[in-house]
């Protein structure tokens, strides 16, 4: 994988979207995950009846992607790293590296389900300042659905 992103690299790309890069390593045994009550939850650990506990942010997939921002900060300038990640703001900090020497950005869920109502989106900005480490600047995902069943 450093090899294709290193040749879409030399070709002259500015950067990647990492998509659903929280899943990129799976448990090593293959294990399934433990069976959950829940269709969907705003915790980030749980889904689809089942806890994500061995197909999401594994430390492997933290590690690569400090292994990738190594490779992104070798050209000059460096490239750009945006990673689609669904965790809580711990994993996230993780995923940005200890010293900010991770991912440059990773989107911010908080924000799919959206009610129109000024306190609950100045809440949430707050909440995503309070918790992003300097000079990280906020990638925030908005979904607005326009069917007449909302």
């Amino acid at each position: 994988m450093l090899a294709i992103a290193k040749y879409w690299f030399e070709m002259g790309v500015d950067g990647f979207r990492l998509d659903i890069f929280h899943s990129l390593f799976k448990d090593a045994d293959f294990r399934d995950n433990p069976r959950s009550s829940k269709l969907y939850s705003r915790d980030f650990r749980a889904g689809y009846f089942q806890n994500w506990k061995y197909n999401f942010n594994q430390p492997e997939t933290i590690q690569f992607g400090l292994k990738l921002r190594r490779l992104a900060d070798s050209y000059t300038p460096p490239k750009l790293l945006l990673g689609e990640i669904y965790a809580d703001d711990n994993t996230i900090r993780k995923y940005l590296g200890p010293d900010l020497d991770g991912l440059n950005l990773a989107f911010l869920w908080n924000l799919l389900a959206v009610r129109p109502d000024a306190e609950f989106l100045r809440n949430i900005l707050y909440h995503n300042q309070k918790n992003s480490p300097n000079p990280i600047h906020q990638c925030l995902y908005l979904a607005i659905t326009t069917t007449k069943d909302c």
